[in-house]
């Protein structure tokens, strides 16, 4: 075997340092290359298994009253993801796409919710942004003097909520203000660029049972409405 000398050595070195130097930088590209935003898009399709364990948990049960609830069977495939009240509050302030707010006990969100999936799905909306608000609203009342009262207070984020809502929050029902707002459920709000554009809330007026299925003009009815909502912010909604 032929002896090196030094010369031939520092360039071995050189070459092996130069070749280690190109591979890392492949690889550090292809990493900055990688928008997460496309590879959440790539399975937005897969909804978080979650919203559907917590919808299917009351499948066959009934109300502390006897009645039963519809019952709620997202596929796999379904497009409700679950954010916090702080991910609501920025996509209501600079974000475009869809909120949902509901939670499971309500009867109404559960009649909507297969309707609001087969709409997202339909416009490709990406992924309907899904937020629990069964523990976080304020419960208030009037007094004898006509004076509102707080019995429960919501969270500091529930009004953050409520203030970026504005008037896309219904008005609080019983308190004669119609400054007082409250998240009444199912709500359904169309963000685009941190402005709300449209948003519906309850089912259809025709419906007046929700443990009872809707029949197929009450849902075509919803089914257009969601998809006219939709369409408000489809084509410019960012999956995060």
């Amino acid at each position: 075997m032929p002896r090196l000398n030094s010369r031939s050595t520092g360039f071995i070195l050189f070459a092996a340092l130069l070749a280690s130097v190109l591979v890392l930088s492949g690889c550090s590209s292809a990493e900055e290359e990688t928008d997460p935003a496309t590879e959440t898009a790539s399975v937005t399709g897969a909804g978080d298994p979650e919203v559907r364990e917590e919808y299917a948990a009351l499948n066959g049960s009934t109300t502390p009253d006897g009645q039963e609830y519809l019952d709620v069977s997202l596929t796999d495939d379904h497009v409700f993801s679950t954010i916090t009240e702080d991910e609501a509050v920025v996509m209501l302030q600079q974000g475009t796409g869809v909120l949902y707010f509901g939670f499971p006990e309500c009867p109404w969100c559960r009649a909507a919710m297969p309707v609001m999936d087969e709409a997202g799905k339909n416009t490709d909306i990406g992924q309907i942004h899904y937020l629990n608000v069964s523990e976080i609203r304020d419960v208030r009342t009037l007094d004898a003097d006509g004076n509102i009262v707080e019995e429960e207070p919501g969270t500091e984020g529930y009004s953050e909520i409520l203030a970026e809502l504005g008037d896309a929050a219904p008005e609080y029902e019983g308190l004669d203000d119609p400054e007082q707002r409250r998240i009444y459920v199912p709500l359904v709000v169309a963000v685009k660029n941190g402005e709300v554009v449209g948003s519906h809330i309850s089912t259809v007026d025709s419906q007046t049972d929700p443990f009872e299925p809707m029949t197929d003009a009450q849902r075509d009815e919803l089914l257009g409405i969601y998809e006219d909502l939709f369409a408000e912010v489809a084509q410019d909604t960012q999956v995060r």
